[in-house]
């Protein structure tokens, strides 16, 4: 499945704090797009994972319009990648979610949202583990580190 575009990409964490994460999309006609997100831990901000249904949201309506219509499925990864100073190793979680369809964030009156009233979320996440080799075999080739 060929790479179409890799980005460092910012989005607006918990609290209106500016977060980034790598974005790989992979894309093939007639197949699901599969998006891998990366953590960056030089962003001490908020992770992807605490905002992974508005990242998705986010990912869906700039990056595959022409790709899914909205309410369509694709293939989401959240990689956390291997620390060898602290032993972590690869961590890559396969993304699904009850509703495909982005749909606004409604304030509660007299609360304070913590991603701000407005923006785009994907339904509930559900979360499966799965291994680096399951990952290259939906992209169709070994996954690249760096840039």
């Amino acid at each position: 499945m060929p790479l179409l575009n890799d980005y460092l990409y910012q989005y607006e964490g918990e609290w209106d704090a500016r977060s980034s994460c790598r974005l790989r999309i992979y894309a093939r006609e007639g197949e699901p797009p599969v998006v891998i997100a990366t953590e960056l831990f030089a962003s001490a901000d908020t992770s992807i994972t605490s905002v992974i249904e508005l990242l998705a949201a986010e990912v869906v309506t700039r990056f595959l319009r022409r790709r899914v219509r909205p309410g369509d499925p694709f293939v989401l990864i959240r990689h956390w990648p291997a620390a060898p100073e602290t032993g972590q190793t690869d961590d890559f979680a396969m993304v699904t979610f009850d509703d495909y369809q982005p749909a606004a964030i409604v304030a509660t009156p007299g609360r304070r949202m913590p991603y701000g009233s407005g923006r785009l979320r994907l339904g509930t996440a559900e979360w499966c583990d799965i291994t680096r080799e399951e990952v290259e075999s939906l992209i169709g080739e070994r996954l690249r580190e760096g840039r």
